[in-house]
């Protein structure tokens, strides 16, 4: 089986048994070593120069809703009350959709 077939199988398998690596995860995650190796991911994910920008725009939203200079609109595509922004790009850190939490996750699993 080459490295293709390979993934491709994985995939499918993982697909099939979601649940189940599901469920062992998230048991994992309650052990002290689950706990332990989550704060080290996390860690390491902080330091990244991905982490650092999301933060500025954040920081940059907030501030802008803070001083009321930002309208806030329903979702975009399911125009249910806005919750959370989206940010397609990052290099734009002021072009921002608003989508509500399930259009958002949506968003995510796409790209």
């Amino acid at each position: 089986m080459n490295k293709n077939e390979r993934k491709k199988y994985n995939k499918k398998y993982y697909n099939k048994n979601k649940n189940k690596y599901s469920d062992n995860y998230k048991k994992y995650r309650k052990t002290k070593t689950g706990k332990i190796a989550r704060k080290r991911a996390m860690d390491k994910y902080r330091k990244t120069d991905k982490y650092k920008l999301l933060q500025i725009l954040h920081r940059q939203i907030n501030n802008l809703k803070n001083q009321n200079n930002l309208i806030m609109e329903n979702c975009a595509i399911c125009n249910k009350l806005f919750t959370e922004f989206h940010h397609p790009n990052n290099k734009l850190p002021l072009h921002v959709y608003f989508l509500c939490k399930e259009c958002h996750y949506e968003q995510h699993k796409k790209t």
